[in-house]
């Protein structure tokens, strides 16, 4: 019960007097996205090149499909297995240590990425090349791991305008859509084969490092860490059906968008689709996944996040649908658009709900167990994305087997609801009575 009282005088949506967003908020949440826009495009030529480097170091080795996936793959476990110790470390040191950590770990991986390009334009053995690029991007998992957390120091940076704090600092990725995909095909065979990429993706980060000196993050005070109650642990946290829905829904969304994503380089290839195609797929894409943020905020103040997540996970399925029709260019373009829109609403909208579920003590477990519990699902997810194809036999199939797990989100959501409906009317009979 005292849970329930604090977590509703915290709450977004206290009919109390909203306070007045000042220019400092106003600049941290502009910064942040700035700095999120240059590690933004590093993701996207990551997500441009790794999947095509594997590929063009295992040309000749048999089984590539179901192998080419594992340096992507380390990207996304290595956001998954940083995310818990990453919470607590910013919490002890503060957002900001912890974002230049990020951003120097990003570099690192991109150099170690840069020598296995090397390594494999010399003619070293393809193998011996794929683990030195799969160990880079670990690093570049660690480093993508922490800067996600922007999203949360964007929430904590203006708390009564939550969800257009994120929004905007999410919408940084547009910037990033539009440029990562073009540099990536531009700079790879700039110098050898994806060196300049990775190069690239080097200067990115440190451009991100710069912006940050310049951001002033508020961090907790001595009482939002001891809390006026005693914290709950994990397993008490999700026992709030609304924290374990937003768990479920990011997670389902993000896992779905990746599994698509993380094909699409792969599949387009093996059909003889130009590069030039792919990026321009990977662009719209990454248009997609960021410009719904422009309104997001207003949306989701206006209807709530469950028909915002709800609408998202709709759009997913019927970016699945409209791919299922056939493999053109064309259903390539406008599926993965929509797989994009859905992405964000889904991801924005969980990550809203999820914000309201905790009080500020529970703020760093609550949020290292979330994004570790959805990069360890969309890091499986990527890993075996490859031999899922494989298994599944076609594209098609891939997208009917991604409808699936979005409807597990969709019913999720309609048992949560379905139980808030009932709870509210037996508390209404009981205070008639």
């Amino acid at each position: 019960m005292e849970h329930k009282k604090l977590l509703s005088d915290n709450s977004v949506h206290s009919e109390e007097p909203q306070p007045t967003t000042t220019r400092a908020q106003i600049l941290t949440v502009c910064l942040l996205m700035l700095s999120f826009a240059f590690v933004r495009t590093a993701i996207f030529v990551q997500l441009f090149a790794t999947p095509l480097a594997a590929t063009s170091m295992l040309i000749n080795e048999s089984g590539i499909s179901g192998i080419s996936t594992i340096p992507l793959s380390f990207i996304y476990y290595g956001g998954c297995f940083i995310a818990p110790f990453a919470s607590k470390f910013m919490q002890a040191v503060g957002r900001l240590k912890g974002f230049i950590l990020g951003c120097f770990l990003g570099m690192l991986g991109a150099a170690i990425c840069v020598v296995a390009t090397w390594f494999h334009s010399t003619g070293a053995p393809a193998w011996g090349c794929l683990v030195i690029l799969s160990i880079g991007s670990l690093l570049l998992g660690f480093a993508n791991g922490i800067v996600n957390f922007f999203r949360f120091a964007a929430a904590d940076a203006v708390p009564h305008k939550r969800s257009f704090a994120i929004s905007a600092v999410l919408f940084g990725g547009d910037v990033a859509a539009l440029s990562g995909p073009p540099l990536g095909l531009w700079t790879k065979t700039l110098i050898w084969e994806f060196g300049a990429s990775y190069i690239a993706i080097i200067i990115l980060f440190f451009c991100a490092f710069l912006v940050l000196l310049l951001v002033n993050i508020p961090e907790l005070t001595k009482p939002d860490l001891t809390g006026a109650v005693p914290p709950r642990s994990i397993w008490g946290l999700l026992k709030v059906p609304r924290l374990t829905l937003a768990l479920v829904t990011g997670t389902i969304g993000f896992g779905c968008m990746v599994l698509l994503m993380g094909l699409i380089p792969v599949v387009m290839r093996s059909l003889s689709f130009e590069e030039a195609e792919i990026s321009h797929v990977l662009q719209v894409h990454g248009v997609g996944m960021f410009l719904p943020s422009l309104v997001l905020g207003f949306v989701i103040e206006r209807f709530g996040t469950m028909v915002t997540i709800f609408t998202g996970l709709l759009l997913l399925l019927g970016a699945n649908g409209f791919m299922i029709t056939g493999t053109g260019y064309w259903q390539f373009m406008v599926g993965m658009l929509f797989c994009g829109f859905g992405w964000n609403l889904s991801f924005i909208g969980s990550t809203t709900m999820l914000i309201e579920c905790y009080l500020p003590a529970e703020k760093a477990t609550t949020q290292g167990a979330n994004d570790f519990v959805m990069y360890l699902i969309v890091s499986s997810l990527t890993l075996a994305s490859g031999s899922i194809w494989e298994a599944l036999g076609s594209w098609q199939n891939v997208n009917y087997f991604s409808m699936a797990l979005t409807l597990l989100g969709v019913v999720s959501m309609i048992f949560v609801f379905v139980g808030e409906r009932v709870g509210n009317n037996s508390s209404k009979t009981q205070s008639i009575n």
